[in-house]
């Protein structure tokens, strides 16, 4: 739970979100690889959501049997 909470602190952090980029400045090429991240990470928050609902969807079938 720690290990989690630490992680958590830096996703969220104003310095891990605030940052300069220093090899793509701060055009358009920087908000491109802002938006193909944030799709990644609803892909694998959907997937993630699949899986678990598949998962307990099995779960219950098979204490039901």
């Amino acid at each position: 739970m720690k290990f989690l909470t630490y992680i958590l602190t830096f996703i969220f952090s104003f310095q891990a979100q605030a940052h300069d980029d220093h090899f793509l400045g701060e055009g358009i090429a920087h908000e491109v690889i802002h938006i193909v991240l944030l799709f990644l990470l609803v892909a694998v928050v959907a997937t993630g959501f699949k899986w678990f609902k598949n998962k307990s969807k099995q779960l219950k079938n098979e204490s039901e049997t």
